[in-house]
């Protein structure tokens, strides 16, 4: 990439739509939801899976007492009315039914526009401010033509924010860049550091209880760069 993809996204995080795709755990769901974003702004999230529903986007009728049904818009539709931001995890996993109502909710902003299944068949259009930013881990070409068109910014995010490794303790920091590679996750890192600062966890059962389930050889690289980063802390806090 020319330029940092971090320093990319940031100059155009207010774009209307925005794909952020790549390896998990860099940070794309976390930027996509706090990155050039106001408190007034309203931010709301969905993580897509084959079951997730049309409904959970447009909306549907819920009981309330003993007055009946009552209409209660969905995630989509709230932002679209409020001109927030949506952030759509997953993207790649939208069933049939959801990808035909994203086409709609996706379209240009001038011309965008949803007949809602209520018994008002109330017509809404996006309000001004609306975007929205969709991540996936795969690769655009995994989208349908028509739902990757709906995307004109596509940014590929392959390093984790260097904001969100600063903010790791300074051991856990350094076995994270020790160890960088592909089952690098700053989430899994994040944990790490929570384990181990927070809830006093020994380090060794913190890192096989994060990484051994998946990967017990990188468990292992992670346990070796632990001990030779934290003994070397060790050994310059009692030298000094």
């Amino acid at each position: 990439m020319m330029m940092n993809e971090w320093s990319l996204l940031e100059k155009v995080i207010k774009a209307p739509r925005i794909l952020l795709y790549g390896q998990p755990g860099t940070g794309k769901t976390y930027s996509a939801m706090t990155m050039g974003t106001n408190k007034k702004q309203m931010k709301k999230s969905i993580t897509l899976t084959p079951e997730t529903s049309a409904t959970d986007l447009l909306g549907h009728y819920i009981l309330v007492g003993d007055d009946g049904m009552e209409w209660n818009d969905g995630i989509a539709i709230e932002s679209w009315k409020n001109g927030g931001r949506l952030v759509i995890n997953e993207i790649d996993h939208a069933g049939q039914d959801v990808t035909s109502i994203l086409h709609a909710l996706l379209d240009d902003i001038d011309f965008a526009e949803l007949t809602l299944p209520n018994k008002e068949k109330e017509v809404v259009r996006p309000a001004n401010g609306f975007q929205c930013i969709a991540t996936m881990n795969g690769e655009p070409d995994d989208l349908s033509e028509a739902l990757r068109d709906r995307f004109p910014i596509k940014i590929n995010i392959s390093e984790i924010h260097p904001n969100a490794i600063e903010s790791l303790d300074s051991t856990i920091k350094s076995v994270m860049n020790d160890v960088s590679g592909t089952n690098t996750s700053i989430r899994s890192f994040m944990e790490l550091s929570r384990l181990i600062n927070k809830d006093k966890v020994n380090p060794m059962d913190a890192i096989y209880a994060v990484f051994g389930s998946v990967d017990i050889d990188f468990a292992d690289t992670v346990v070796d760069a632990y001990q030779v980063i934290n003994s070397g802390t060790s050994h310059i806090e009692e030298t000094d």
